[in-house]
């Protein structure tokens, strides 16, 4: 995750070094002060705006909301589990989204292929054609 990631990085550490609500909470206050950050910059730049009432993700209030909400996601029948892959960063240690995952081009030689019918049918008349590739 990038705000983990990145707060590893400028205390110099390892995931490892810390228990797990440890790790929760240091990375909460980084986010944090990431926030006040943004808010000096967003000021700079003479944004209009209540910088007292933000949109924080890491809000419990917004949490509690989004927790309600995939409650009834899951009554509407929207939520179900399926199979898929999960791209992993070992530089991070994260998962990618999909729209992170970059595909090299790869271009496949191909063949079509065009048979004339000989013996038609119901389906297949005579003297048309099957392309296969």
């Amino acid at each position: 995750m990038p705000i983990e990631h990145k707060m590893l990085v400028e205390k110099k550490m390892n995931a490892k070094d810390f228990s797990i609500p440890e790790l929760r909470n240091a990375c909460a206050k980084y986010a944090l002060s990431q926030i006040e950050k943004q808010k000096e910059q967003f000021k700079k730049l003479s944004m209009l705006t209540d910088f007292k009432e933000i949109y924080v993700t890491l809000d419990k209030k917004f949490e509690a909301q989004q927790l309600r909400l995939f409650k009834k996601m899951i009554f509407d029948g929207l939520i179900y589990k399926d199979l898929k892959p999960i791209y992993w960063s070992p530089s991070s240690q994260s998962a990618l989204a999909e729209a992170e995952v970059e595909y090299a081009d790869h271009i496949s030689p191909s063949l079509f292929v065009s048979f004339k019918i000989v013996f038609g049918n119901k389906i297949i008349q005579e003297n048309e054609n099957l392309i296969i590739w």
